[in-house]
């Protein structure tokens, strides 16, 4: 809840210092109102503001770094991945840059996965983790690559090491705790994604948490901490269908119509063929994990756990 606070009130403080007479109004004044805006996830906004800082500056390279996180979070990315390899440019002669070459490197990682192209995405991690051993992102974000191909051991090797450098990274902690529902390990799913929620609200870290505690018989349990996170994720239009359907305020038709994106309708199959589990309707949730397979690409935690349940369910995952 104070997370968002603070996001809104930077969306409030850009709006409201726009065009200020007491801010400067070279570059630097449009991207720190760029910087207020992506806090606040106003991304439109915020890429708005740091190209009219980069159009005054144009070797403004912090301002194409944050551009870049921006044009990811709206799934632009080759226009993320066209920044951070500017920024890496300008670093080559510039060595105050080139403490920004892991992040750089774990962006572009994550855009090349966004787009499907893993090969070159665990390139890119590679390269981060090459600049700084200790970097924690670039572990659970290859991890996370690695469990999506299916290496589960150097899946939760990388999580082991993200979580060994910085023992509150909530990345790692909830792909980990993904990991432990994918083998059936409840228990320890419950408390990794406990863990992270703690740390950083996130909508699917609290589906996944639900889905921990009713399978490993705490269902009522499960209903009530959901209700409480679902409060943080009101104004969402996706997922919200889903939360309304664990909790069974809607029905299974209802969330599929909710569903806007073949990805969408892969997740919802995922979520009801888990509700047909906890009623002990195998033969209904095989049928609703074939359908995540369909729809869904491996990115999906929730396509690595439609496989993880067929393989229990002694069907072949594709």
């Amino acid at each position: 809840m104070a997370g968002g606070l603070i996001s809104r009130l930077g969306v409030m403080a850009a709006d409201a210092t726009r065009g200020a007479w007491f801010l400067p109004s070279g570059a630097a004044s449009h991207y720190y109102r760029g910087v207020l805006y992506s806090s606040g996830k106003e991304y439109d906004k915020a890429i708005d503001a740091f190209n009219e800082a980069i159009r005054r500056n144009p070797a403004f390279a912090v301002a194409y770094k944050d551009r870049g996180v921006a044009y990811q979070a709206r799934r632009e990315c080759g226009l993320a991945l066209a920044d951070a390899q500017r920024v890496l440019n300008f670093a080559r002669t510039d060595r105050q840059l080139r403490k920004w070459a892991p992040l750089l490197h774990c962006n572009r990682g994550i855009s090349f996965k966004l787009l499907g192209e893993f090969e070159r995405a665990l390139a890119e991690f590679g390269r981060a983790l090459a600049r700084d051993p200790r970097y924690a992102d670039a572990y659970a974000e290859r991890g996370a690559l690695h469990q999506a191909e299916g290496r589960a051991e150097r899946a939760m090797s990388d999580f082991n090491a993200a979580l060994g450098l910085k023992p509150g990274h909530a990345r790692a902690l909830r792909s980990r705790g993904k990991w432990y529902f994918y083998v059936g390990d409840f228990p320890s799913a419950i408390n990794d994604l406990r863990r992270s929620l703690s740390r950083e609200p996130e909508a699917y870290a609290a589906l996944f948490l639900f889905l921990a505690q009713a399978r490993a018989g705490q269902r009522a349990a499960a209903a009530a901490r959901l209700r409480r996170h679902a409060s943080l994720f009101r104004g969402a239009a996706w997922p919200r269908p889903i939360f309304d359907l664990l909790l069974g305020r809607a029905s299974f038709d209802a969330a599929m119509l909710n569903s806007s994106t073949p990805g969408e309708r892969g997740e919802a199959a995922f979520y009801i063929g888990q509700m047909h589990l906890l009623a002990n309707d195998e033969h209904a949730a095989r049928d609703c994990f074939q359908r995540t397979l369909a729809y869904c690409t491996p990115i999906y935690a929730e396509y690595t756990g439609a496989r993880a349940e067929l393989g229990r369910l002694a069907l072949p995952a594709s």
